[in-house]
């Protein structure tokens, strides 16, 4: 089983519009709301300032790998776009 997470004081993209909120997850979403409960088993971070939105996905990637490794391999390329909140 995953450790759950609480990201707290997130600006939240939700349903369309932009809330402050907290949320917790495991493998999945589990409440989005304020103020929610952790336990000590929960890792908590704290996100005043920060807005929290769903992974991005890049419908247009030129990975440069066969042919143009000097330029990005498929592991180089796929790290950036992970690092950069893409998911897909």
């Amino acid at each position: 089983m995953t450790q759950k997470r609480l990201i707290r004081n997130a600006s939240v993209i939700s349903g369309g519009r932009r809330i402050q909120a907290d949320v917790l997850f495991d493998d999945k979403i589990l409440a989005v709301g304020e103020n929610l409960p952790a336990d000590e088993n929960t890792r908590v971070t704290d996100a005043r300032g920060l807005t929290l939105i769903p992974g991005l996905v890049d419908v247009h990637v030129h990975l440069r790998e066969p042919g143009r490794e000097a330029k990005e391999t498929i592991a180089d390329g796929t790290a950036a776009a992970a690092h950069g909140g893409f998911t897909t």
